[in-house]
């Protein structure tokens, strides 16, 4: 009588088996799982469990083409067998298929050819982040009412937080407009190097370009700098006597946006 194994070290060979890359000899079969799967004519063990490896890589490959839509459309027929060499060069270990595409922008930069588009890694990482934060963690963001019973001699000396749900993209490419064309092509758009922001509001995902003077303003908020010094930073991109509106108007967009959490109560 064969002994079974326990239900994990099963699970485990189970998931070992389907989850790794087709074997390329029969040898190369998980031995162990063979010895407890049986026989049915006309499928033997091999087969049987190539069925399931077969329906989970078709079901993982479903899985990359919802998770980015408009990089599956700038691939075109050439995405079915990048997202196959994907899966062969990083095989899924989560057992939650909601994180089999994090480091498909990672795969793409990596093995880019000529033949196809060289924006679709930043198109990718855009859509990986918006993935992000929609999972991510709520947070109770600042409001604009907040911010207006703040006494005018306690502006200098506030401190901001980020939400969860926020993300900064350094990319090659204008990806916020490629993403908003429903059937976007290379030659459409010219490379130039661009900061994007994505965020969470409520249930919404949104994305915005960011310019220098709010590249900066938001590293000081990451810093944990307070209002003052983040005036003193975007003086360098804009007019002097310009800084403190100009870093107002950036805090009451941020509010309005959703993405700020207050670093302690205003008062």
């Amino acid at each position: 009588m064969i002994a079974m194994p326990c239900l994990r070290d099963l699970q485990e060979s189970f998931f070992d088996a389907i989850a790794q890359p087709p074997p390329e000899t029969e040898a190369a079969a998980p031995s162990a799982l063979l010895r407890v799967v049986r026989e049915r004519p006309p499928l033997d063990a091999r087969a049987r469990i190539a069925i399931y490896r077969g329906m989970y890589r078709a079901r993982l490959l479903d899985v990359l083409r919802d998770d980015f839509p408009r990089t599956a459309t700038m691939l075109g027929d050439d995405f079915l067998a990048v997202a196959e060499a994907y899966l062969d060069s990083s095989p899924s270990r989560h057992p939650s298929v909601r994180w089999v595409g994090r480091a498909f922008a990672e795969f793409l930069a990596s093995s880019l050819s000529d033949d196809r588009p060289s924006l679709t890694p930043d198109l990718a990482r855009l859509e990986w982040a918006r993935l992000e934060v929609f999972d991510d963690a709520d947070a109770t963001p600042l409001h604009i009412d907040d911010l207006r019973h703040v006494p005018p001699g306690r502006w200098a000396d506030l401190r901001f937080h980020l939400i969860p749900a926020f993300r900064l993209l350094e990319c090659h490419w204008p990806v916020q407009k490629i993403w908003a064309e429903p059937h976007p092509t290379q030659r459409q758009w010219k490379s130039r190097t661009t900061i994007v922001r994505v965020w969470r509001q409520g249930f919404a995902v949104y994305q915005a370009r960011v310019d220098a003077t709010e590249l900066l303003a938001l590293e000081c908020v990451k810093a944990n700098e307070p209002l003052a010094v983040l005036c003193e930073r975007i003086a360098s991109t804009v007019p002097e006597e310009r800084a403190a509106a100009v870093a107002g108007a950036l805090v009451l967009r941020w509010a309005e946006d959703g993405i700020l959490v207050a670093a302690e109560e205003p008062r």
